[in-house]
């Protein structure tokens, strides 16, 4: 089984694995924490994105990968504060052709249902890695590195974190910066590291939707003036093209389409190294009951 960087950093390990099921655990590490101290959402895809790759590529030849074509994700409720454990349990529920589908349920430690996934996936010949466009080596380099040029001039030190990601260990992680924040949208940036690759060194479709929802995310919280608290019910993302897990920057945007008393729309997107869009995200958010 190759390996996959992106799933290691967040913790996930595959506990249980067979002919169209599999079974993973993931230990979310603090570094996953946004500013209330929760796990951010958007990490459930990463987990549902991996248990459900396990469990569709069963029996696949090895020399063909698996390239996710969208992902839906339904939260049941709020994730709890602090550090957690989550189990998820995929299935290949079909397959016609180079397509196939899976659904995954996610829970607590304790048992307690969390949330449900869907996937669609493609099944795609495997270049070999140094034929790969998008490939990276163990060393997280790319395996066709641009020409060097004269050394850079000095670089100015980072300018200091926007109030909304300030204390948020899941934005250093991303490392995010944010470019705009008003009450119609944000625009950001997050690094695309070689740790957040998935087997075929471009970025893990997972983490991609999770860089897409911490965008949805700030944009909410931006436009939010008032003591309002909602939390995530769905989120989707459409896979349009691959991003290279080089370490450079790229951009996120988002806007807040609907933001009621109760209820909130949020859409935004990921773009590639060359500004092209590459995930398309989109959430619905509810009032908390606890607000």
């Amino acid at each position: 089984m190759p390996r996959v960087p992106a799933l290691e950093t967040v913790g996930i390990e595959r506990i249980a694995r067979g002919s169209t099921a599999a079974t993973c655990r993931m230990r979310a590490p603090g570094a996953l924490l946004d500013e209330d101290g929760v796990t951010a959402a958007g990490a459930l895809a990463v987990l549902a994105d991996g248990v459900l790759g396990f469990a569709i590529t069963f029996g696949v030849p090895r020399v063909m990968g698996m390239v996710t074509t969208h992902l839906h994700l339904e939260l049941l409720r709020a994730l709890p504060h602090g550090e957690i454990t989550l189990d998820a349990s995929g299935r290949r529920q079909g397959v016609e052709g180079t397509f196939a589908i899976g659904q995954a349920d996610i829970a607590t430690a304790n048992g307690a249902p969390l949330a449900q996934a869907t996937i669609g996936a493609l099944f795609l010949e495997r270049p070999p890695p140094n034929e790969h466009p998008h490939a990276v080596t163990p060393t997280g380099q790319p395996s066709h590195p641009a020409p060097t040029h004269a050394p850079a001039p000095a670089v100015a030190a980072p300018p200091p974190a926007h109030r909304l990601v300030r204390g948020a260990p899941v934005h250093e992680l991303l490392g995010t910066r944010v470019r705009r924040a008003g009450r119609h949208g944000v625009r950001m940036t997050v690094e695309t590291k070689p740790s957040f690759a998935n087997s075929m060194g471009g970025v893990h479709g997972g983490v991609g939707v999770l860089m897409g929802e911490r965008a949805l995310d700030l944009a909410l919280r931006a436009a939010i003036r008032d003591e309002r608290r909602l939390r995530p019910v769905e989120l989707r993302a459409a896979f349009l093209r691959p991003i290279v897990a080089d370490g450079r920057a790229v951009e996120c945007h988002a806007a807040v389409m609907h933001l009621g008393r109760r209820l909130a729309a949020v859409r935004g997107e990921v773009r590639d190294h060359d500004g092209r869009t590459a995930v398309l995200v989109d959430a619905t958010y509810v009032a908390r009951d606890d607000a």
